[in-house]
């Protein structure tokens, strides 16, 4: 589900969050689950604010390798 406006992209759906990486599909649900990441459902598919995503991202640290 894609919400644009001039300003940017205000929702993203899981299949977008997994192609922005770093993180897979299962985990991205279990953050949602666990409620350390908050996302709404509406019309049936989950859906994460922008901003949310940007805020969760920013309290995490990711090490590759």
């Amino acid at each position: 589900m894609r919400k644009k406006s001039k300003v940017g992209k205000y929702f993203y759906d899981v299949s977008e969050l997994v192609q922005q990486g770093p993180y897979q599909r299962d985990m991205i649900y279990q953050f949602i689950k666990t409620g350390q990441l908050r996302a709404s459902k509406p019309r049936g598919k989950w859906v994460v604010a922008a901003h949310d995503w940007e805020r969760f991202l920013c309290g995490r640290v990711i090490m590759k390798g």
